[in-house]
């Protein structure tokens, strides 16, 4: 079987703005929640430690600048997992209140040990 590593963009603020101007902070429970819900489907993950800097232009041409978190899946690469992982991006598009989170996979040769 075929493996796939799937990379998740996480947002450290939502887009929206408090009364001084301050993008709000996404709550801590939201990205553990997350972290869980992937760890409980595919068995096991990895995130970033640190924290990814983005900056992109949205249909409009208006420049879109983020702070995100990246955690890392390894799954097989079957219709279900993807319909899954593609649902799963409209749940955390809609719980991070974003245009699009951003994700994308590789594919992974694992090395097995003898």
């Amino acid at each position: 079987m075929r493996s796939v590593r799937f990379d998740i963009y996480l947002p450290i603020y939502y887009n929206e703005r408090d009364a001084a101007g301050n993008r709000i902070e996404v709550e801590k429970a939201k990205l553990l929640d997350t972290f869980k819900e992937l760890r409980n489907r595919f068995g096991g993950i990895s995130a970033e430690e640190h924290r990814i800097i983005g900056s992109w232009l949205d249909d409009a041409g208006i420049v879109n600048d983020d702070e995100n978190t990246v955690y890392h899946i390894v799954c097989d690469l079957t219709r279900e997992n993807m319909q899954w992982l593609s649902n799963y991006q409209d749940l955390l598009t809609d719980r991070f209140r974003q245009k699009e989170i951003f994700m994308y996979y590789i594919h992974v040769y694992r090395l097995k040990s003898h």
